[in-house]
């Protein structure tokens, strides 16, 4: 087939964005439905991952984004307390600094400060590690002791979801759909309905 004339590739051009922009739109609102048909399933099954095949041939996989749980010490002066009846070692002496004279500025002093007691972050990563949330919505250690200071947050339902497909996917799914394969699929979409056709050659059957 020959270049096409510059008349005819802005025509192509701007069917294949009139296409382009009407599956996009559809897209915007298939995924937020899809989002909550996942989720759902999710909620009753704890499923958040499926397979998506042709016959047995698997394309893709669906996977929902589950957002994390999390642990922080969001009371530091009050986690120290803890740690220094719980967990000494977690405690470090961070020395003061001594007085700094600006020279730039006339008998300007900045005052000392004084040696102060922290807790290593290294420790705050290892304790939190063997915390769990209680059931009334505390955090306790692998031992069920109170830890002050530190509050659990759960991650909350899935919001999204993400496609990854097979090596050979995205090319399995085009040749299904050339030869009429999806149009149960593409019912109701902006896709067009194609017809059945025999496989060429270079095809696979």
């Amino acid at each position: 087939m020959g270049a096409l004339s510059l008349k005819d590739a802005n025509a192509r051009f701007a069917f294949l964005k009139a296409v382009s922009d009407a599956i996009a739109a559809e897209m915007a609102s298939n995924r937020a439905e899809h989002t909550a048909r996942l989720v759902e399933r999710y909620k009753d099954e704890g499923t958040k991952s499926f397979d998506i095949r042709l016959g047995a041939l698997k394309v893709a996989n669906i996977t929902l984004t589950v957002p994390k749980s999390t642990t922080t010490v969001t009371d530091m002066s009050a986690f120290a307390e803890w740690c220094a009846d719980n967990a000494p070692d977690a405690l470090v002496m961070v020395p003061g600094l001594p007085a700094i004279v600006v020279p730039a500025v006339a008998a300007y002093v900045i005052p000392p400060t004084s040696d102060r007691i922290e807790v290593d972050p290294k420790w705050v990563t290892k304790i939190l590690a063997t915390t769990r949330p209680a059931d009334d919505g505390a955090v306790v250690t692998s031992e069920g002791v109170l830890v002050d200071g530190v509050t659990y947050a759960d991650g909350g339902d899935p919001k999204s979801f993400s496609v990854r497909y097979e090596t050979d996917g995205r090319d399995a799914l085009a040749l299904a759909y050339r030869r009429g394969e999806l149009n149960p699929l593409a019912e109701g979409t902006a896709l067009p309905a194609i017809a059945a056709a025999p496989a060429t050659h270079g095809e696979a059957a």
